[in-house]
């Protein structure tokens, strides 16, 4: 599951922990490794970090919902394609 909610989806373009969680979790490698390029030490300003990270959900469900429109939009024509209308007479 671990591996299921880290890889990004198509329609979304982003993976369910960064919809989430509003970011991505970390593995056992990347304790290993060291820190994960983009994040800094936020330990002292709780106010500016809860703000950024609001913001940075918005952005990311504004993102995921336009790419599940398109993905909605994408299905729809697809399955228009393959549908056949029928015309039925009285009493069949």
């Amino acid at each position: 599951m671990a591996a299921y909610r880290a890889a990004e989806h198509e329609s979304t373009g982003f993976s369910p922990n960064r919809i989430v969680l509003g970011h991505e979790n970390r593995a056992p490698l990347d304790l290993v490794i060291g820190d994960v390029l983009g994040e800094e030490d936020r330990s002292g300003d709780y106010d500016g970090y809860v703000y950024e990270k609001l913001q940075r959900m918005k952005e990311c469900y504004t993102i995921a919902r336009e790419g599940l429109k398109e993905a909605a939009r994408r299905r729809k024509d697809d399955y228009d394609m393959t549908v056949h209308s029928r015309m039925f007479a009285v009493g069949q």
